[in-house]
């Protein structure tokens, strides 16, 4: 057999062997465009539906309970420490700056500093990057609170942004 056919019917066997992924239609793209299927975004058993930070981000359980531990048993002994000490007690604790933030249940008025009133323990706690972020300038829900097992701070019974804590004299 000649090494042309030979190659030929290589050729066609071999394309029909490869495994192609699934497509599914784009109406971005021209029409009749396809893309492959995007993979499950957690396929591991480390994610449980019911282990996610306050917005649904997923969350491995242990690290979840790890947290929520932090924010029943030691913030309420750290109630005078700043914000940085509170930060490294986190880092130390295995909370990672770009995962787990230093949240604020009373919104603080100034970034500028790290020694306002509302940077201490009393109004601090362990909170998810991405909950922090969504927050903004607001009060944290009792909901919230409740979810990450910070009883120690004040928090608002409301589901609309509250932008105060107007009972200042509980500081």
């Amino acid at each position: 057999m000649p090494w042309v056919v030979r190659c030929g019917i290589f050729s066609a066997t071999w394309s029909t062997l490869r495994v192609t992924p699934i497509r599914r239609f784009n109406p971005h793209f021209a029409p009749g465009a396809f893309e492959p299927e995007a993979p499950p975004r957690y396929t591991t058993s480390r994610y449980d539906q019911s282990c996610a930070s306050f917005t649904g981000v997923p969350i491995p359980c242990e690290e979840l309970q790890r947290v929520r531990e932090f924010n029943r048993e030691a913030m309420p002994a750290l109630r005078d420490v700043g914000y940085r000490g509170i930060r490294k007690t986190m880092t130390e604790r295995g909370f990672p700056g770009n995962v787990w933030h230093v949240g604020h249940a009373c919104p603080d008025p100034s970034k500028k500093s790290t020694r306002d009133v509302e940077d201490f323990g009393w109004n601090l706690f362990a909170q998810h990057a991405v909950d922090n972020m969504k927050l903004g300038h607001c009060l944290v829900s009792c909901a919230e609170a409740e979810h990450v097992g910070a009883h120690h701070v004040r928090c608002a019974h409301s589901d609309r942004c509250v932008q105060t804590c107007s009972d200042n004299s509980w500081w």
